[in-house]
C-alpha cells in the first residue's frame, strides 16, 4: 500500500517532482530526505560554489535529490550530469527529466555492492563521464561514507581531473579523531577497525555500509589526488558519538 498511497500524496501534495517512496528509500533515512538536500543548498548558496552556465557533476546522485535545486542555480545556459550505480534511480531520473536538455544521467556499472547490475570493473579503475576541467561544480553526496580507501582515491584523482581551475567540490565522509570513541573502538557506532586503526566501519557482513576514516588519513588521500580541503563543517567529527549524528562536509579545491 505504500507505493500506491505515496504516489496520490505527491500527486495531490505537489510534490510530484519527488521520486517515488522505494526509490528515496535507497538513498537513506525518510525524514532527512528533503531537509538534507534543503541544507546542502542552502551550503552551496552560502559558498558561492554554482554560477549560471555551470556544468555541475552529482556524483552518486540516487533518484535526483539534488537535480531541481542545482538546475535553478545554473539556469538556462548550465547543464547536469548524474551517475550512480543504482539502475531504477537513473531510469527514472531519465524519464523524469527527459524533457530537459541540460541534463544527463547515466549507469555507472562497477563492481559496488550498491549495484543492480554485476560484473563491471572495479571502482578503482572507473572514469567519471566527464571531459577534464569541464565542471564548475562537483558534488559526492553520501558517498565517501561508503568508499574503501583505494575506492576512495580515486574517486578523489576523478574530482581533480574533473574540476575547473578555481571551481571546488563538496563532498562528505565520517571522520574521527585520533583518540575519540571512534578511533578506540568505544562508540557503538563504528566499532571495527582495519589494522592500522586508521578505517573503521561499522557491519562485518556489510563492510561498505557506512565507512569512517581518521581525518588525517582521509586528508592524505585528498592531498594524493591534488586536491586540498579548504573547508570542513563537522556532522560526526570528532567521533565522540554513539550515534550517527550527521555527515562531515569537506569543500575541496585545487
Amino acid at each position: 500500500m505504500a507505493g500506491p498511497a505515496d504516489s496520490v500524496i505527491r500527486g495531490f501534495g505537489g510534490r510530484g517532482n519527488l521520486p517515488p517512496l522505494r526509490l528515496r528509500r535507497h538513498t537513506g533515512p525518510l525524514d532527512s530526505y528533503e531537509s538534507s538536500v534543503a541544507d546542502m543548498l542552502r551550503m552551496v548558496d552560502q559558498l558561492g560554489l554554482v554560477e549560471r552556465g555551470d556544468r555541475v557533476l552529482d556524483i552518486g546522485c540516487g533518484p535526483g535529490s539534488m537535480v531541481e535545486g542545482l538546475l535553478e542555480r545554473i539556469d538556462r545556459e548550465g547543464s547536469y550530469v548524474g551517475f550512480d550505480v543504482h539502475r531504477p534511480s537513473i531510469e527514472w531520473c531519465q524519464r523524469r527529466y527527459r524533457a530537459d536538455p541540460r541534463c544527463r544521467f547515466e549507469v555507472a556499472r562497477l563492481a559496488s555492492p550498491y549495484a543492480t547490475a554485476r560484473g563491471g570493473p572495479a571502482v578503482e579503475s572507473y572514469s567519471f563521464p566527464i571531459d577534464d576541467g569541464e565542471c564548475g561544480f562537483v558534488l559526492a553526496k553520501s558517498v565517501f561514507t561508503h568508499l574503501e580507501p583505494g575506492e576512495a582515491r580515486r574517486y578523489l584523482t576523478e574530482i581533480r581531473r574533473a574540476l575547473r581551475p578555481g571551481r571546488a567540490a563538496i563532498v562528505t565522509t565520517f571522520l574521527f579523531e585520533p583518540g575519540s570513541r571512534t578511533a578506540t573502538g568505544h562508540s557503538q557506532v563504528f566499532r571495527r577497525a582495519d589494522a592500522a586503526g586508521r578505517l573503521r566501519r561499522r557491519s562485518r557482513l556489510a563492510p561498505q555500509a557506512a565507512v569512517a576514516y581518521e581525518k588525517s588519513y582521509f586528508y592524505e588521500l585528498v592531498e594524493q589526488a591534488g586536491l586540498r580541503v579548504q573547508w570542513l563543517s563537522a556532522g560526526f567529527f570528532p567521533g565522540e558519538s554513539d550515534r550517527l549524528t550527521g555527515q562531515d562536509v569537506l569543500l575541496l579545491g585545487h
